[in-house]
């Protein structure tokens, strides 16, 4: 279906669809979804849309099943990664802003920069947070590492549960019966660490596969 894009005399947008004209919004949004794991469209559909793929991979799923078993023996320290997600996140937002206060101080300048005070003044009072949100990135940049080395030791444990699921939601290859949902299998998943759970990492594993 072809779909035509044009404005009245009235500066009001349409669309034209079949033989009818249909007022346009700009502000208006279509979206769409399908069941299928793979939808392939034709080139002439895809450059018209913007394809969004909302199925998780194995990659996605194995830190997220990382994340809920470290949750269970070191709660404090995913809390803590939790927090340091959210601390970079906000460090990369304002160093960003600061970024910009610059450009826009030198490009607002008019003659020589040095001989403006309000202008010297912003750009050491930029240069000064800038250091200070590096300094943390740094930090936070440390924290993570340390944090990393103590849940890899579960990794083995998130690498072949995410095999797993993905294993069984290939059946329906098989046989369209056997589907199953990715929350049947995070309910799974921590079920079985809070009947199994032994400080023995081997044991756990153990237990995921029986």
């Amino acid at each position: 279906m072809n779909l035509f894009f044009f404005s009245l005399k009235n500066n009001s947008d349409y669309i034209k669809l079949a033989n009818n004209l249909v007022e346009y919004s700009k502000n208006f949004k279509l979206y769409m979804t399908t069941r299928l794991k793979n939808p392939v469209y034709l080139p002439e559909i895809s450059v018209k849309v913007k394809l969004i793929n909302f199925v998780i991979t194995p990659l996605g799923l194995q830190d997220q099943l990382l994340g809920i078993v470290t949750r269970k023996e070191k709660s404090d320290l995913e809390v803590f990664r939790d927090q340091l997600i959210l601390q970079s996140a906000m460090n990369k937002k304002q160093l960003k802003e600061v970024e910009d206060r610059i450009l826009e101080v030198i490009s607002a300048s008019k003659g020589d920069i040095l001989d403006d005070e309000t202008a010297v003044e912003v750009l050491s009072a930029s240069k000064l947070l800038a250091h200070d949100i590096i300094v943390k990135q740094e930090v936070a940049r440390q924290n993570e590492i340390e944090i990393d080395s103590v849940r890899n030791q579960y990794e083995k444990v998130a690498i072949h549960s995410s095999q797993l699921y993905f294993t069984i939601s290939d059946l329906t290859f098989i046989e369209s019966a056997y589907q199953f949902s990715l929350d049947w299998f995070i309910c799974l998943y921590e079920s079985v660490i809070k009947l199994f759970f032994i400080d023995y990492l081997y044991w756990f594993i153990f237990s995921i596969y029986n």
